[in-house]
């Protein structure tokens, strides 16, 4: 079966059988292409995912995505479907809330002008990063809208730059739409290494604590993860926090 030439769409053969399965495909592929976005990048598949779920698979994959790395993984007809990028193809990581750009070789956060929010940028990298005097407060803000499945990562910010939380993040502040039905706890990682627990009560207090009490210095490039509870709980939504460093 031939395949047109920068999507790999299938072609209707002349006097082909079932011509509805190959034009459906085709209108799969598209529907999974066209306006690209993720939900989240991931390197193992989710246990429950919807039809249409699509991720971008991150190294080192495994399971139902083994060997898929830099693809776009969408859940079509009950199964996984491997898309492959070309060469400047962008995609929306919800997550992340960034626009990504493939280069052949990798997804790179893409970056145009630099945001105009008041503060002074610089460009690094190829991605604008705020430029600010050693010392002064940064926030890392999480949002989460809906109810977290179990262990479901709740999101994962890039560090830009070397930021140290104070003992038990002092000054962080968090909220929750729907309250809980027991006491319910949020991990958050540097990278895979906990650093500290989000701790939301069932009247709605949120508190935090760092590991051991300590101050936590998280590098520059590392991924700061925020992961749920094992334990599902069916009434909590639409949870927010952020994490208050310095610089």
């Amino acid at each position: 079966m031939t395949e047109t030439t920068h999507l790999g769409l299938p072609h209707l053969a002349a006097a082909q059988a079932q011509k509805h399965v190959t034009h459906n495909e085709a209108l799969d592929l598209l529907d999974a292409i066209i306006h690209l976005s993720i939900t989240s990048q991931l390197d193992t598949p989710p246990g429950s995912p919807s039809e249409g779920d699509r991720h971008l698979v991150i190294a080192t994959a495994t399971g139902d995505w083994a060997g898929w790395e830099g693809s776009i993984a969408t859940f079509i007809a009950g199964a996984w479907l491997r898309v492959q990028p070309a060469t400047g193809w962008r995609c929306w990581d919800d997550a992340g809330k960034v626009l990504l750009v493939y280069t052949g070789a990798a997804w790179q956060a893409l970056a145009s002008e630099a945001p105009i929010d008041g503060n002074a940028y610089g460009r690094k990298d190829g991605v604008w990063v705020e430029v600010a005097p050693a010392g002064i407060a940064y926030d890392v803000p999480f949002t989460f809208g809906g109810t977290p499945t179990s262990s479901e990562e709740l999101g994962r910010p890039t560090i830009v730059r070397t930021l140290v939380f104070p003992a038990d993040f002092a000054g962080s502040v968090g909220f929750v739409g729907t309250l809980p039905t027991a006491a319910f706890s949020i991990d958050i990682y540097d990278d895979a290494t906990q650093i500290g627990t989000v701790d939301i009560t069932t009247g709605g207090a949120v508190s935090f604590s760092s590991t051991g009490g300590l101050e936590i210095t998280v590098a520059a490039g590392s991924l700061l993860r925020a992961i749920a509870q094992s334990t599902v709980d069916a009434t909590i939504a639409d949870i927010s926090f952020t994490l208050l460093g310095a610089v």
